[in-house]
């Protein structure tokens, strides 16, 4: 019905990407996903500090 590589990329975007439960989830809850979001950030951006002063 269609080629293999079309359908492993469309179940990979689903699985990976679940755009439209993200939407949901943006519209329900739009303070909370930007403060998961900053927290994602803040955790990044300690780890690269971390690894840094750890390395050297």
């Amino acid at each position: 019905m269609c080629s293999t590589m079309l359908c492993a990329k469309m179940k990979l975007k689903k699985t990976f990407f679940p755009s439209n439960w993200i939407r949901t989830q943006i519209n329900l809850h739009p303070f909370f996903f930007l403060v998961s979001i900053h927290l994602m950030v803040i955790l990044l951006y300690f780890y690269l500090l971390f690894s840094r002063h750890i390395h050297f």
